[in-house]
Formats: structure tokens, C-alpha cells, sequence
């Protein structure tokens, strides 16, 4: 998988996506033993890191086509596809959200793909456990304030509108729940504020959930969700 060239680690990404990967991956997700599982994360993650330091190799000039080439980021973030998808989908894995936590950390380029895809599966008809460990994975990238992160406040706010639309419905919702969405749409506008990125348009359905929290039957048990809520709206109207 890695070659030695002038003193200098290599690699050939294309035969690795072919062979290595695959049997690693499917070893991640198979595996009990957390030691050997993260040995074949750090792997991986050794592997993309070689591949984005490594320079493009010089390409013939071709006749410009319709097909988009792929980019470096989106080869990187397809290594790690398979992972999330059986984090988020398999009610069993045996993954837990620390080889997210280091993938964010060790691996920055990947932060704005890697929201998109914690967004399409808020989305999805999966567990709510796994939707919440996205919210949680989505406020670990906001920590680091990247730029690219934070111009995706609107897509970001109106997945949150969405999401705290069905907690707030629910038979019995969760005043844990809907605190941790709140507190995330709050750490997002701080956040973008601060680093002085323009805020979207707030999206009206995350304006309609925020107001329907102070009248819910949970916020009666639970006043701070109101005041939260409340304090959440004067923040996007200012």
C-alpha cells in the first residue's frame, strides 16, 4: 500500500481503493477487538494523509469534457463512507463516534463533506440514538470554527429546524434532546459571529420549532428549555 521513493512515503491511492481498503474497512466494522480495530483506522487514516500531502502528477492537457474530476478530498472522504454509513445505519456496530472525533481532528479538509453527510442522515429514517450522535459529531466541528464549516449555517439551521420540529412532536419528547439542538443552533451562531461569517436567512421552520418549545408539555417540567429556546430566537433576530 505505501511505497518508500527518495526518502519520501508514497503511495498509489487508486490500487489501494481497489485491494487494501475494502479488507480493511470491512475488518473496522466486523471487528470486537478495539486495539486491532484502531491499528486499521490509523492505517487509513496514514493512508489519506500521504495522499493529500503527495504533489498531482502532471496531467496531458485534454480537450475540456462534461465529466468533473474527482478531487482529493472527496477520494479521502469516499475511505471513510462505509464507516459512517455503518455507524449511523447498523443498530449493532462496533464502531463508536472516537474515530470520528480523530477523523475531524486529524483530517480538517474532510470537516465540510463530512457535515453534508451528518445533515443527509439526520434526514434518514434511522435510530434516534444515531441522529443525536450527529448532533454531537456536528458540535465537535464547530469548535474548530473553520470557515468552510460555518458558510453552511443555512443548511445546517434548517436541518436543526427540522430535527427539532420531530423531538418537540414526539409522544414523549426528550428535554435532553431538544436542549442539545438548541445549545448547537446557539454554539453555531456564536461561533459564525465570532469569526465574523454572514448568517443566512433564518429558516422559518427552525423559527416555528424554536417557538413551539416554550408552549410544549416538556418546557412545563422543564422551564430552562423555554428560556433556552426563547434566548435562541433573540440571537437570530438581532
Amino acid at each position: 500500500m505505501f511505497n518508500m521513493k527518495a526518502d519520501k512515503l508514497t503511495v498509489n491511492f487508486n490500487e489501494a481503493l481497489k485491494s487494501d481498503v475494502p479488507a480493511i474497512q470491512t475488518f473496522i466494522t466486523k471487528t470486537s477487538n478495539r486495539k486491532a480495530q484502531q491499528l486499521a483506522v490509523q492505517s487509513l487514516f496514514m493512508l489519506c494523509k500521504v495522499h493529500l500531502n503527495n504533489p498531482e502528477p502532471k496531467k496531458k492537457k485534454r480537450k475540456s469534457t462534461v465529466t468533473k474530476e474527482v478531487t482529493k478530498d472527496q477520494e479521502v472522504c469516499a475511505v471513510f463512507n462505509p464507516l459512517m454509513e455503518d455507524f449511523f445505519t447498523n443498530k449493532h456496530t462496533k464502531l463508536d463516534k472516537n474515530i470520528f472525533y480523530q477523523m475531524i481532528e486529524r483530517l480538517p479538509v474532510l470537516r465540510p463533506g463530512f457535515v453534508v453527510d451528518l445533515l443527509k442522515y439526520l434526514d434518514q429514517d434511522i435510530a434516534l440514538f444515531a441522529k443525536m450522535q450527529s448532533i454531537n459529531l456536528l458540535n465537535r466541528i464547530l469548535s474548530f470554527g473553520d470557515e468552510a464549516v460555518l458558510k453552511c449555517n443555512g443548511e445546517i439551521l434548517e436541518s436543526m429546524g427540522k430535527f427539532l420540529s420531530v423531538l418537540v412532536s414526539n409522544e414523549n419528547p426528550s428535554p435532553h434532546h431538544i436542549r442539545e439542538v438548541v445549545k448547537l443552533c446557539q454554539k453555531l451562531h456564536s461561533t459564525a459571529t465570532k469569526n465574523k461569517v454572514e448568517l443566512s436567512a433564518i429558516p422559518e421552520g427552525l423559527t416555528s420549532a424554536l417557538e413551539s418549545v416554550p408552549v410544549s408539555g416538556v418546557a412545563l417540567k422543564f422551564p430552562d428549555l423555554a428560556s433556552l429556546a426563547v434566548k435562541m430566537l433573540r440571537f437570530l433576530n438581532n
